[in-house]
């Protein structure tokens, strides 16, 4: 089975659901902590002047608890900011679809993994994906285990066969692990494909909401889906 793993991040970029079309299981990797500045909690979006950060605040204690743990702030204010600055930013889009964000940030979500996990399925219905998903949560793995050994864990118990990892894996993943397992290691190279924006120019690595706003549902999953093909981003090891 071809399985891919990453944290439950933020309304995430394309390269995210990239990973996700390009596998038969994905699995929310939620028993990690939470890392400052990390993209478990805040993403990039389109503005006149470029781009601009989505932050959620975290009250002190859960700033680096594990994702599953973690509680969002009571404070409504920075879901009314959140919301208010998708609709400046978008409402002009030509897919703009202001009853999810209206919806979105008034549901009373209590904790981080719950508030993305919605945005997360909201996008991939939107980029065409049925891509079946696990908590790793939900697994009776070691939270004790770091890196590579935690992620081969994690894949073994869920029977997977190949591990489809960002490119970024190649920095710190210890591939010896992955064979000594019987796990067949991959890296997937996320390209930007530049596509119609709000404003002029076009920026990259910004929320998925970005395209999904702009761009019509089946040019959305022609991008998400360009695993394939002898130009595919998708390599073994």
């Amino acid at each position: 089975m071809i399985v891919s793993m990453h944290q439950p991040n933020y309304l995430p970029y394309l390269g995210f659901f990239q990973k996700m079309a390009a596998a038969e299981l994905f699995i929310f990797l939620d028993v990690v902590q939470l890392t400052e500045g990390g993209y478990t909690r805040r993403v990039r979006i389109r503005t006149k002047e470029g781009s601009d950060w989505l932050s959620i605040p975290m009250p002190g204690e859960n700033r680096l608890a594990p994702i599953d743990q973690a509680r969002l702030l009571a404070d409504e204010r920075w879901r009314k900011k959140h919301r208010n600055l998708l609709t400046a930013n978008y409402d002009r889009a030509p897919f703009f679809d202001h009853e999810f964000v209206e919806d979105y940030y008034r549901r009373p979500f209590t904790t981080l993994r719950e508030m993305n996990e919605h945005g997360i399925r909201f996008l991939m219905g939107r980029l065409g994906l049925s891509t079946p998903t696990l908590r790793s949560s939900d697994l009776p793995v070691d939270r004790t285990l770091k890196s590579t050994e935690l992620l081969v864990e994690i894949l073994s118990r869920a029977g997977a066969d190949v591990f489809i990892s960002g490119a970024s894996g190649r920095n710190y993943l210890d591939e010896s692990r992955f064979t000594e397992a019987g796990i067949e290691l991959r890296y997937l190279d996320f390209h930007p494909q530049p596509y119609p924006q709000r404003w002029p120019g076009f920026v990259p690595y910004l929320s998925a909401l970005d395209l999904v706003f702009n761009v019509p549902p089946e040019e959305c999953r022609r991008m998400v889906s360009a695993t394939d093909g002898e130009n595919s981003p998708l390599m073994q090891s």
